[in-house]
């Protein structure tokens, strides 16, 4: 995606460096199951088909985890915003919101991790009232205040 004339990147928001570690707790969690598994059907004549089509799962997901964690990012310009969601390696969906179109921005932080390791939800309301979630935000609140300073400065 290109940028338009006389438009300049002011900040890019990436996932919490957290995901990285649910990314490779999970991947380990699914190693260990498939371990369990493995010795649990010791005479089980159909084992490696067994372990294979896990082994096929866990990468699967895994890849899913990693492209949907790690490869979406949100771009903020002097004119607009940029949700960069990654559907695939190789497909992404851009959604932009012009900051006239912004209503609300809100922060959230659900549960004990993201109080604990301070990353929430940032959610972004449009004039249309349609709403845009971006997931995993590093300090959210903070980032919510950063957003609204840069856009009253913008307007």
């Amino acid at each position: 995606m290109k940028l338009k004339e006389n438009e300049k990147i002011i900040k890019v928001l990436k996932p919490h460096p957290f995901t990285r570690i649910l990314l490779w707790g999970m991947m380990w969690l699914c190693i260990l199951i498939l371990g369990g598994i493995y010795f649990l059907l010791w005479d089980f004549s159909y084992k490696i088909l067994f372990l294979i089509g896990w082994l096929q799962i866990t990468i699967l997901i895994f890849y899913y985890l990693v492209v949907y964690f790690e490869l979406s990012v949100v771009i903020v310009t002097n004119i607009r915003m940029i949700y960069v969601k990654s559907i695939y390696i190789f497909q992404h969906h851009y959604e932009d919101i012009d900051f006239l179109q912004i209503k609300t921005i809100k922060a959230e932080q659900k549960w004990l991790f993201p109080n604990f390791f301070w990353y929430g939800t940032l959610i972004i309301h449009t004039s249309s009232w349609e709403k845009i979630s971006f997931p995993y935000v590093k300090n959210t609140l903070w980032e919510a205040k950063e957003l609204i300073k840069i856009i009253q400065e913008k307007l």
